[in-house]
């Protein structure tokens, strides 16, 4: 039998238990929920910022194909018209001379928090697809009409107004985190509650017999399946124990009636002999002796038989409970598995919580606990008759 060197109680273990897994799985959903919006957040944004790059270059190539410099402050106040959205922090319009140089055209300033930044120049080639920084997005467009290019379209978006979504999504996802744990532990102790009430009752039931030796008395019908089992099965335990005591009963008194009959007999010869045949009185005094011992072995076997088939009988269902838990855990590290592999669903996690994982543990504690129990109960019955030799402390 193997040795226990932690213990724990079944309501600890419950509650942690389903708190640990309700917290690693809402967590898990609610980071993926965060990242996801995040995600998502950031392509709108990046959609937004080159719709609006798209549409300042067609609004800006009548006033770089006049190259006038009164040009240039109409188009910097028409882009301050223009620019609505609350994202968009910087833009720059750059003008492609004749030559082929490119110089700084007209732009534009969110606010005056929003100082000017250097030209962009430099960095258009790489400018040409979405770059990602921080706290911000940069793109260039470039300006062209009829396949004759003008210029190019600089645009800066700022990425707070998704930084402070998602901050407040974190502060939510928090608080339905706390109150999801909160629920949990409702839970545990209500489960709790529901799988160790009929344990309690037959745990009661057994040590009342056993102390009273009241076999007559039965378990009642319980509501949880596997439990009214074993109560089905002590039941039909203690129907083949009463019985057996009945027979050993009946056989005892037999024997007591006998052995009366004997005695009287030889009382009856040992009053006629017993001047004469002393010897005969000592031979009768030494099988009544063996008669008194006999019987006594013959009770203590019985009883010792008695617990021993209790114990077979009760761990016959302990052991399947053993298993089916055996099983459930492996079904645990294949889901633990999907997680990790990131090809878990939602419809394979909820059969996994439907079947109950929660209620199978609680049943492997409480199965385990009582095979131990009937273990120590057949250990008693096989100290009656064991014929092994052992040392003790004849003083203690």
């Amino acid at each position: 039998m193997s040795i226990i060197k932690k213990r724990t109680s079944s309501r600890k273990y419950l509650i942690t238990t389903i708190l640990s897994i309700a917290a690693l799985v809402l967590s898990a959903t609610l980071m993926s929920v965060i990242y996801l919006v995040e995600v998502n957040n950031e392509s709108l944004l990046e959609e937004e910022t080159t719709a609006w790059a798209n549409a300042i270059a067609q609004a800006s190539v009548t006033y770089l194909a006049a190259n006038q410099i009164e040009n240039q402050k109409t188009l910097n106040r028409k882009l301050k018209q223009l620019i609505t959205a609350n994202h968009i922090n910087y833009i720059h319009i750059y003008n492609t001379k004749s030559n082929g140089e490119i110089e700084y055209f007209t732009g534009f300033n969110k606010d005056i928090h929003y100082p000017a930044i250097p030209d962009k120049i430099a960095q258009i080639p790489q400018l040409l697809s979405i770059k990602h920084h921080a706290d911000f997005i940069e793109l260039v467009v470039k300006i062209e009409q009829d396949n004759q290019p003008y210029g190019y379209v600089y645009i800066q978006s700022s990425k707070k107004l998704i930084s402070a979504f998602i901050r407040e999504l974190i502060s939510i996802a928090v608080l339905l985190l706390l109150g999801a744990l909160i629920a949990a532990l409702i839970l545990a102790f209500a489960i709790h509650k529901k799988f160790t009430q009929p344990l309690s009752s037959i745990v009661t039931a057994i040590q009342d017999i056993s102390q009273t030796k009241n076999f007559h008395a039965r378990l009642p019908e319980l509501a949880i399946i596997e439990f009214d089992i074993l109560a089905k099965n002590i039941n039909g335990l203690l129907t083949r124990a009463e019985k057996h005591i009945n027979k050993q009963n009946d056989t005892h008194q037999l024997t007591v009636l006998q052995n009366n009959t004997l005695t009287q007999k030889v009382q009856a010869r040992t009053d006629a002999l017993k001047e004469s045949n002393q010897e005969l009185l000592s031979t009768l005094e030494k099988l009544h002796q063996f008669q008194g011992k006999l019987v006594e072995n013959e009770k203590m076997a019985s009883l010792g038989d008695m617990v021993a088939g209790i114990a077979h009988e009760v761990n016959t269902p302990i052991g399947l409970g053993v298993t089916a838990s055996t099983l459930l855990a492996d079904r645990l590290h294949d889901i633990k598995a999907a997680f990790e592999n990131k090809t878990l669903k939602s419809s394979q996690l909820k059969n996994f919580l439907n079947q109950g994982e929660e209620n199978i543990g609680i049943i492997y504690r409480n199965l385990e606990r009582a095979a131990k129990l009937i273990s120590s109960f057949k250990k008693v019955a096989v100290d009656q008759s064991s014929v092994d030799t052992r040392t003790f402390n004849v003083n203690e």
